[in-house]
C-alpha cells in the first residue's frame, strides 16, 4: 500500500529468505516496476530477485570492521582525521583530545584563511614555525605536490606526530600533459604523541653528553694525575741532587764557613721540598687521587720518628718539645702512618715556626669503643705561640691562606698545611679543630679513629710504608709520659754521628747496584755506599741493568739493588720484571735479589706497581742517607 500511495515508478528493497532444502538464510535483492495505463492505473508488476548474499554478508563485515576501528581509536591515544579540499573535517575518530578546533567549523572561507584562522587560534600553545609545517604538509597532500609525509609538532610542552596520506577519487582523469593522475578527493591524517618518547630521547641525548663529559673529566683528571706524577718526578729528582750533596758536603773536612753554607743549603732544600709536596699533595687532594692504606703500623714508633727531625728546628731555637703516648710500642693499628706522620709534621712544625719561647707538647690518647675493635686516637698539639684571633682562624682551613698577610712575610709558607691536614683527616674518617689565644697560644686537636690489630703476622714489612732515620725506641710499656727534648735530643744527637758519616764497625764488603738514569743521583748514592763501606756498580738504565745482571756477562753479582722507576729504554718496573721472571737471563741467585725501588713519583698507583714488577722495598725521593743504610741494614739483617 506504501508503493502504491506513493505512486513510484521502482521499488526496490532487501530482504532474508529461507530455504527450504537447508534452512540456511539468504539476502536477496527484491527490484518492482509497475506497468501503468494512461490514467496511471497499475496493471501488473514486473519484479526481480537477486540474490546478494555474499554482498550483504562483506558489507556487514566492513562495518565491523569499522565499528572495531572506531572503537579502537577512541580508546587509543590517536586522533584519525580527514579535511577534504574544501577544508571541511569529515572525518574525526580517536581518544586523543587533539585537531585544529576551526578546521571544523563549516565555513564558505577558502581552504587557506581556515588555515589561517587554525593557526591564530592556536597561536598560544603551538610555535609559529610548527603550525607553519603542519599546515604545509597538508596543503601539500590537498594540491597534489606529494602523497604522503610526516611531520613532528609541539603546542605547549606536548609533542605530536602527524602522518597524512591522499585519498584519491576513483576515476582517474588525464592532466593536461597526458599523465594520468587519480585526483587528491581528501588528505587523510593519523596524529598520535610522542612527548614521552621526546622526553626519552631528550634524556638519553642528555646522558650521552653527561657520559661524554664524565669521560673527558676522567680524561682530564688522568692528565692531570699523569703530569703530577711527571711533575713530582722532575722536580723531586733536582732536589733530591741538592739535599744529597749538601748532606756529604756537611760531613765533608771543611771550615766553618763553608760548612754552614752547605747547611744552609741543605736547610733550604728541604724547605723547597716540603713547599713542593704541599702543592702536590693538594693537587691530588682536589682531584681524588689522594690513596688512604690501611696497613699495620705502631703509632707509638711513628710519633718517634715524626718528633726527631722537629728536634733539630725546637733546639735551635731553645723550645721545649714535649710528647706524651698511652699507646704502647707494641700495640699495632690499622691505617696509613705515612699520613699520619704527614698531619703530625704539620701541625708540630706550625707550632715550633709561631712559637718564639716556652714549648710545643703533643699529647696522644686513644679512646677505644665498647664491643669493637675500633679505637679513636686523639692527637692534641699545644703550644705557646703568638695565638690566632677568632676571626682569623675560620679561614685558616683555606688554601693558602694564614692568619694575616704579615704572617707570610715574618714566617714564610704557603698556608697549605692546615687544609692539607683537614682533607687528609676526612679521608681517614676524623675531624680536626682549632682553638686559639692571642698571646697565649694555639690547641689544635685532630681525632682519627684506627681499628686495633691483633696480630702482626700478616702485616707487610714496616718499610713498604716509610723509612725512618729515628733511633729506636726503648721504652715498650703501655703509657709513655711526657717527656722533653733533653732524652730526644740524646737519641738524635746519636744518630747524627753515626749517620750519613762512616759506619762505626766495618761493614763486610758487598756491592751494591745502583741503577739510576740521573748522574747527580748515581753520584749521590755512590758516595753514600761509599761512606758505608760497600763497592759500588752502576747502571743508567734498566737494559744496562739488564746487560749487567745477565749471567752470561761475568759480572760480580751484587748483594742488591737500588732501582729508579722512570729511566728511558727500559725503565725500573719492566726491569724489575724481567729479572724475577726471565730463568734464562738470569740465574735463580739473581732473581732472589733484594731489589729497592727509588721513586719520586706522586701516585700511589706507581708506588703500587712496585710491588707488581717484584720489588721487595720502595724509598721515596728525595733519599737521605739514614733511609739508604736502614733499608740496606734491613735486608742483610734478613739474610739477604
Amino acid at each position: 500500500m506504501e508503493v502504491l500511495s506513493k505512486k513510484l515508478s521502482q521499488w526496490s528493497t532487501e530482504a532474508r529468505f529461507r530455504r527450504a532444502s537447508t534452512g540456511k538464510y539468504f539476502w536477496f535483492l527484491i527490484r518492482a516496476q509497475p506497468q501503468r495505463d494512461a490514467t496511471g492505473k497499475i496493471l501488473r508488476w514486473y519484479t526481480s530477485m537477486m540474490d546478494i548474499d555474499e554482498w550483504v554478508m562483506a558489507r556487514q563485515e566492513a562495518e565491523r570492521k569499522r565499528q572495531s576501528m572506531i572503537a579502537l581509536f577512541s580508546n587509543s591515544d590517536v586522533m584519525l582525521w580527514g579535511v577534504d579540499k574544501y577544508g571541511e573535517v569529515y572525518l574525526r575518530e580517536g581518544g586523543l583530545h587533539w585537531l585544529p578546533v576551526d578546521l571544523a567549523k563549516p565555513s564558505s572561507t577558502s581552504f587557506e584563511e581556515k588555515m589561517g584562522v587554525s593557526e591564530t587560534y592556536s597561536a598560544e600553545s603551538t610555535p609559529s614555525q610548527e603550525r607553519g609545517r603542519l599546515g604545509s604538509a597538508l596543503e601539500a597532500i590537498l594540491y597534489g605536490s606529494g602523497s604522503s609525509s610526516v611531520v613532528e609538532h609541539r603546542e605547549g610542552n606536548r609533542w605530536f606526530r602527524t602522518m597524512f596520506v591522499a585519498e584519491r577519487a576513483s576515476s582517474t582523469p588525464v592532466d593536461a600533459d597526458g599523465t594520468m593522475r587519480p585526483a587528491v578527493r581528501a588528505a587523510l591524517a593519523l596524529t598520535f604523541e610522542i612527548t614521552d618518547e621526546k622526553n626519552q630521547a631528550a634524556l638519553i641525548l642528555e646522558n650521552e653528553k653527561l657520559a661524554a663529559n664524565e669521560k673527558a673529566a676522567n680524561e682530564a683528571n688522568d692528565l692531570k694525575s699523569r703530569f703530577l706524577a711527571n711533575m713530582s718526578h722532575e722536580i723531586r729528582t733536582p732536589i733530591s741532587g741538592i739535599i744529597g750533596l749538601s748532606e756529604h758536603l756537611q760531613t765533608c773536612t771543611l771550615n766553618r764557613e763553608p760548612r754552614d753554607l752547605a747547611k744552609d743549603i741543605h736547610e733550604t732544600a728541604r724547605f723547597l721540598l716540603h713547599l713542593v709536596n704541599d702543592i702536590l699533595d693538594l693537587s691530588k687532594l682536589d682531584s681524588g687521587k689522594m690513596a688512604i692504606e690501611s696497613i699495620p703500623f705502631s703509632l707509638n714508633q711513628v710519633i718517634r720518628d715524626t718528633l726527631v727531625p722537629l728536634q733539630f728546628q725546637a733546639d735551635e731555637k731553645k723550645i721545649a718539645l714535649e710528647w706524651g703516648c698511652d699507646i704502647g710500642t707494641k700495640d699495632l693499628l690499622l691505617g696509613d702512618p705515612s699520613r699520619i706522620r704527614q698531619i703530625l709534621t704539620n701541625l708540630l712544625g706550625n707550632s715550633l715556626k709561631f712559637t718564639k719561647q716556652g714549648r710545643v707538647r703533643l699529647r696522644v690518647n686513644g679512646v677505644p669503643k665498647a664491643d669493637t675493635a675500633t679505637i679513636k686516637v686523639h692527637f692534641v698539639v699545644q703550644d705557646t705561640g703568638i695565638g690566632i684571633s677568632e676571626e682569623a682562624i675560620g679561614k685558616l682551613f683555606n688554601p693558602f691562606s694564614q692568619a694575616d698577610t704579615s704572617t707570610a712575610r715574618i714566617y714564610g709558607g704557603t698556608g697549605l698545611g692546615l687544609t692539607i691536614c683537614r682533607d687528609l683527616t676526612r679521608l681517614m674518617g676524623g675531624e680536626i679543630s682549632l682553638k686559639s689565644t692571642p698571646g697565649q697560644g694555639t690547641t689544635v686537636t685532630c681525632s682519627v679513629p684506627f681499628t686495633r690489630q691483633t696480630s702482626s703476622k700478616d702485616a707487610r714489612h714496616f718499610s713498604r710504608t716509610f723509612s725512618t732515620d729515628s733511633a729506636t725506641g726503648e721504652n715498650n710499656v703501655e703509657h709513655v709520659p711526657f717527656q722533653s727534648e733533653g732524652n730526644l735530643s740524646q737519641g738524635v744527637r746519636e744518630r747524627q754521628e753515626s749517620i750519613p758519616g762512616a759506619p762505626t764497625t766495618i761493614a763486610p764488603k758487598r756491592l751494591i747496584f745502583i741503577v739510576d738514569d740521573n748522574p747527580i743521583n748515581r753520584k749521590v748514592n755512590s758516595l753514600y755506599m761509599t761512606k758505608f763501606g760497600y763497592d759500588v756498580a752502576v747502571a743508567c738504565d734498566g737494559q744496562e741493568a739488564c746487560d749487567y745482571l745477565n749471567k752470561s756477562s761475568g759480572n760480580p753479582r751484587p748483594d742488591l739493588v737500588f732501582m729508579d722507576c722512570m729511566m728511558p729504554v727500559v725503565d725500573g718496573y719492566e726491569a724489575t720484571h724481567r729479572i724475577r721472571t726471565d730463568a734464562e737471563a738470569f740465574d735463580e741467585k739473581t732473581r732472589a735479589l733484594p731489589i729497592i725501588a727509588l721513586t719520586a713519583s706522586a701516585l700511589q698507583s706507581d708506588r703500587d706497581r712496585c710491588w707488581e714488577a717484584g720489588m721487595n722495598d720502595c724509598i721515596g725521593r728525595p733519599v737521605r742517607g739514614a733511609e739508604l743504610k736502614a733499608a740496606i741494614d734491613r735486608w742483610f739483617a734478613s739474610g739477604a
